[in-house]
């Protein structure tokens, strides 16, 4: 019989008591306020307007929220879902920051690399035109896959929550500092190289992309052009889309989740849902195959660098 505390034992001291936030935590903490001020210099410097009650209500949502979780594991001792809280709010912070960040690097000021990647998946062998046409061929399967790329941030959520109620803090942490340092090494490479992705560049079957429920379809396409030659005008979290092709945000962050998951039994069905998701980023998301390689080696890099930040006592 596998008892409850085997699954989840007791969760280990790391902040001393007088602490609000761990050390990981508060490191984060100061990630998301460079960069948000980062991004409201760049706002009044470049002309690039932001969304600012927008703003003002996401900031006021996960500064709530983390006083909420700190709240409940140092006042009410509940220090597993305080812990996830606080998790999830430092999460949404810096994906709402680093997603404001993207976009102020909009209109484009270099030039898409990706007919140089479109050489490179041809001397690899790849199509992306190719492989939507063969997906075509199998409607279920297309829809199946359009719906395990979608859910990605939920998988992602689950973990934390997983990590946190089986008082797997390190691991939580590591996993929060692995995922804000992957989104900003990705940003950095794409403003310097900006890629769009085969698709972009593809003439899409109307009838493939119907048969196989394509996410970035034509429309998702001339969203990034507009984006690319014009700007997205005033800045706000709510419609925003992925744009960057090179590194694969998905493959990372998703390959995060399975790495983290590890000994816990989310593991192996994160497994799964990985070996689908390689072919879903591809199709559905409209990716050269270096830009998954690429994903990958920006997770161990910065997988590295959280273990040397979040050491083990």
């Amino acid at each position: 019989m596998i008892y409850p505390s085997a699954i989840f034992p007791p969760a280990p001291i790391v902040m001393a008591s007088k602490d609000a936030l761990a050390r990981p935590e508060r490191l984060l903490v100061a990630l998301i306020l460079a960069v948000g001020l980062w991004n409201v210099a760049q706002s009044l410097t470049m002309d690039r307007p932001l969304h600012w009650s927008g703003l003002g209500i996401s900031t006021g949502i996960w500064l709530f929220s983390m006083a909420v979780g700190i709240s409940l594991r140092r006042t009410l001792g509940m220090r597993r879902t305080g812990t996830g809280l606080v998790a999830l709010s430092l999460a949404y912070a810096y994906g709402t920051v680093n997603a404001t960040l993207n976009y102020l690097q909009f209109p484009l000021a270099q030039p898409l690399i990706d007919p140089a990647l479109l050489r490179v998946d041809q001397m690899l062998g790849y199509s992306w035109e190719g492989a939507l046409e063969w997906l075509a061929g199998y409607p279920d399967l297309a829809w199946v896959l359009r719906w395990v790329y979608l859910t990605f941030i939920w998988q992602i959520m689950g973990v934390m929550v997983l990590l946190a109620m089986m008082g797997r803090f390190y691991a939580l942490h590591r996993m929060l500092l692995t995922g804000a340092i992957s989104l900003m090494v990705c940003v950095v490479i794409w403003t310097a190289a900006p890629s769009f992705g085969p698709a972009a560049f593809a003439e899409i079957n109307p009838e493939h992309a119907a048969l196989t429920y394509l996410v970035v379809n034509d429309a998702y396409v001339a969203e990034m052009f507009r984006l690319a030659e014009i700007g997205p005008g005033i800045i706000t979290r709510q419609g925003m889309i992925g744009t960057i092709a090179l590194p694969s945000a998905h493959t990372f962050l998703t390959l995060m989740a399975v790495v983290y998951a590890w000994r816990t039994p989310a593991f192996y069905p994160l497994v799964g849902l990985f070996a689908l998701m390689v072919p879903a980023i591809l199709i559905h998301g409209g990716h050269h195959l270096v830009d998954v390689i690429a994903g990958i080696i920006v997770l161990w890099v910065s997988a590295c660098v959280s273990r040397k930040l979040v050491p083990e006592a």
